[in-house]
């Protein structure tokens, strides 16, 4: 198929550059985009039990796309949490993955499974392509993607595509933007807020967003079923490690009250993070017998992806996740022999 020639469908000023975009593609990033463009209608898909920056970048990056001429639509394996139905217009998603669609673009998640068990099976990788900030590398997936560590958020990306697609920049863009960017950052305050982070949100707000109605949405806006969760969930406290490893345990009863809406139990590990001495938090959720998924925390002195990694998971310096099978004290052996690794070296 012939490559399309897009154009923007506005006559409105595109979206300004910034100080610290690429003055070009790379080799790869322009397969990247030659994958769009030999695409008509593309499902856009974050992972599954979306968070503020996966939903928001999926919804922007939809946008991005109808505004330069695609048939674009999103897809989220869980909906879309009632916490985060704010920021996102109900008409750009779809219901059912299935297609077909020339393209499917995963974002924020470079990884098939993450996005769960709705998306359609044996899609071919030249029908793959994804936009990612995470540190593990999209080129198992698929050798079309837009990916940069770096990036405090996918957000970043997306509105470098935007940028790079000539779309123009009003309130509807950047509010997804915004509040990906605001949630990934943890109100600008974790170490991957840099100055660029800073002049893309003050762009942003150029546009007449409300701050404190983004914010307080985002981290302000809980059910009281969420104090009961977290007041159950901080009871299991646990130190080990010399105290520099804190754990938290989230069992699937305590989990049931968060109704399905998964927004209702982000953020819980941060408490254990909290605590001093803690360089290390770990918040163990059950997912079956003997079965867990495992949410990690740096304080910043210790690279928790390793520590992921040595479980059979990755993620960030400061952000990581595993999935581990087994008795929970003899996950929490291993998990502390692994952190005390780490430490040591």
């Amino acid at each position: 198929m012939a490559k399309r020639q897009v154009t923007t469908t506005s006559e409105a000023t595109p979206a300004p550059s910034l100080s610290w975009l690429p003055a070009g593609w790379s080799e790869q990033e322009e397969r990247f985009l030659a994958r769009l463009r030999d695409a008509r209608s593309i499902l856009v898909v974050s992972h599954a039990r979306p968070d503020a920056d996966a939903l928001g970048s999926t919804a922007a990056a939809v946008l991005t796309l109808r505004r330069a001429g695609w048939q674009a639509a999103g897809w989220s394996n869980d909906g879309i949490p009632p916490s985060l139905a704010f920021l996102v217009d109900p008409t750009l998603f779809v219901a059912d993955a299935g297609g077909p669609y020339d393209l499917y673009l995963l974002v924020d998640v470079c990884d098939v499974p993450r996005v769960g068990a709705g998306f359609p099976a044996g899609v071919d990788r030249s029908a793959l392509a994804c936009i990612d900030h995470h540190l593990t590398s999209p080129a198992q997936l698929t050798d079309a993607y837009l990916h940069d560590p770096e990036a405090a958020s996918t957000s970043e990306l997306i509105y470098r595509l935007a940028v790079a697609l000539q779309v123009p920049l009003d309130r509807a863009l950047a509010l997804p933007l915004y509040a990906a960017l605001v949630a990934d950052t943890g109100g600008f305050r974790y170490a991957s807020t840099h100055a660029g982070t800073m002049e893309l949100a003050q762009l942003l707000l150029s546009t007449g967003l409300d701050v404190w109605s983004v914010t307080s949405q985002i981290f302000e806006n809980y059910p009281a079923d969420r104090l009961a969760i977290l007041a159950r969930v901080l009871s299991t406290l646990e130190r080990r490690a010399g105290g520099k490893l804190g754990v938290l345990r989230l069992d699937a009863a305590t989990a049931a009250l968060a109704g399905g809406d998964a927004t209702m139990l982000h953020g819980l590990v941060n408490y254990a993070r909290g605590v001093q001495g803690v360089e290390v938090a770990v918040l163990f959720q059950e997912l079956g017998p003997h079965s867990w998924e495992l949410s990690f925390r740096s304080r910043g002195r210790v690279d928790v992806s390793q520590v992921a990694a040595g479980l059979g998971g990755g993620g960030h310096r400061n952000a990581a996740g595993a999935r581990v099978e087994g008795d929970v004290e003899a996950c929490l052996g291993a998990l502390e022999r692994e952190v005390l690794r780490v430490l040591d070296g």
